[in-house]
């Protein structure tokens, strides 16, 4: 006996090939993400569902901070280090600020960054965000950039000769694991500008670089995301410890640090 699903009668207009994912979305990329834009600008309910959503996600004040250091010595052993973490979140709001520069661009404070990362998330389906660790544009040494994703270049394929491989942009050594991403150097919509302009790639490792994929929720807003219950990954890394870094390690780092710039003095030394 065969199965129902199987028969040919009454299934009209229902697609019976196979295929993954990346099959059913590798010939309409652009047409798939072009619509979204196209109903987050122009569609007065996707624009409502967007503010909603920045609105509930993120908020006025965008997400806080809360350090939780512990004491790892003397009678208070194990309870929570006060005028660390006041310092450490202090830290955080003024590195957060505009005037500060915690993009590269200069253009964003934190919760603006935050803002757009959510609303790319929705429309586009995905999010890459490029971390500059050591940039001189600031005085923290740290800057992030929200990378169009229309740079990731999904028509780039292969194989390397380092054994990898290139699927749809996104470069995997042999237990499929992205180990980088192929990021077009311009705009794809540059030639439009400028005749001259020729697709040229940059290499980033994952090191250097983070990407959230989904799918897009313009189709879809009952799926409203709850107000995630920790910070991204691409935030935290301006204040989390470095590898192999203990915790006193990192809090004398942190604390060293806010001496040489000026940026804030902890608390035991005012006065």
């Amino acid at each position: 006996r065969s199965y129902d699903i199987a028969e040919l009668d009454d299934t009209i207009g229902w697609d019976a090939r196979d295929t993954t994912a990346d099959g059913a979305i590798y010939t309409n990329m652009d047409r798939v993400r072009a619509r979204c834009r196209d109903l987050a600008r122009n569609n007065d309910y996707a624009r409502a569902f967007l503010r909603r959503v920045k609105s509930n996600v993120v908020g006025p004040h965008g997400l806080k901070f809360q350090a939780r250091a512990k004491l790892t010595g003397g009678k208070n052993y194990g309870s929570l280090d006060k005028v660390f973490n006041a310092d450490l979140e202090a830290l955080y709001r003024a590195a957060g600020k505009k005037k500060n520069r915690p993009t590269v661009d200069g253009r964003h404070s934190i919760r603006d960054f935050l803002a757009l990362w959510v609303n790319c998330l929705v429309v586009d389906g995905e999010v890459i965000v490029g971390h500059h660790d050591g940039t001189a544009k600031n005085k923290f040494r740290y800057g992030l950039e929200l990378i169009d994703p229309a740079r990731l270049d999904w028509t780039k394929n292969g194989e390397l000769a380092n054994g990898n491989r290139i699927k749809m942009g996104v470069e995997m050594d042999g237990d499929n694991m992205p180990v980088a991403y192929w990021i077009q150097k311009k705009q794809p919509q540059d030639h439009l500008i400028d005749a001259r302009s020729r697709r040229r790639w940059m290499r980033l490792r994952t090191k250097r670089i983070q990407c959230v994929m989904s799918l897009p929720a313009m189709n879809q807003p009952q799926n409203q995301g709850a107000r995630p219950k920790k910070l991204p990954k691409s935030l935290v890394a301006m204040l989390g410890p470095k590898t192999g870094e203990s915790k006193e390690e990192f809090k004398a780092r942190v604390k060293e640090n806010l001496r040489e710039k000026g940026v804030w003095r902890p608390k035991k030394e005012e006065g």
